[in-house]
């Protein structure tokens, strides 16, 4: 289960009561979860090389904001930097949904759409060649990805053997995350 917050927010306790864990990116920890940083997405905005936008002189807001965009949204709802963008009286120009990163990059590199995504999507896209990510003239907020459980699950051999796998994994590729980290629990 990959989570997205935004207008929906997910009741984290009685989902991860529910499953066994759960990766994304949460704001709102229930006091018997248990959270381990995965990585930390730094967003940029990504567009095809020779797209209209890359010609102008200098990347402005209004041009990010007239722009066409891509969302990528799990629920089909506002994405976190909409919200982002709303409190300060913005609002970009989506033309285009889809509920995953990994779609993306191949979308952009056919079209003139824009979009904001963490930089890893593009540079671990076979369609990276193909593809600019600037940095966006709106400084969206660094996101976390946790990864999720219940502490009812702490002890439990197999589980703790499947986190480590996943850290594993995660280190392999490159995600940054804080390796000394201790699971956290939660008490908001």
């Amino acid at each position: 289960m990959v989570g997205q917050t935004g207008a929906r927010l997910l009741d984290l306790d009685q989902a991860a009561a529910a499953r066994d864990m759960a990766a994304g990116v949460y704001s709102n920890f229930g006091s018997s979860l248990r959270t381990l940083p995965l990585e930390t997405l730094t967003y940029v905005c990504a567009m095809r090389k020779g797209h209209p936008l890359l010609a102008q002189p200098r990347f402005t807001l209004d041009s990010f904001l007239r722009a066409r965009h891509l969302m990528v949204s799990l629920l089909g709802t506002p994405a976190l930097i909409d919200h982002e963008l709303a409190a300060h009286g913005y609002k970009r120009n989506v033309v285009l949904t889809i509920n995953q990163f990994a779609l993306a990059p191949r979308l952009l590199a056919e079209t003139d759409l824009i979009c904001v995504v963490p930089v890893n999507t593009v540079r671990n896209s076979p369609y990276s060649h193909l593809l600019e990510a600037v940095e966006a003239p709106f400084p969206f907020v660094p996101r976390t990805v946790n990864l999720i459980w219940h502490e009812r699950s702490d002890n439990l051999p197999a589980h703790r053997w499947l986190r480590e796998e996943i850290l594993k994994v995660c280190k392999a590729q490159g995600m940054v995350f804080d390796q000394t980290a201790r699971p956290e629990p939660h008490a908001y």
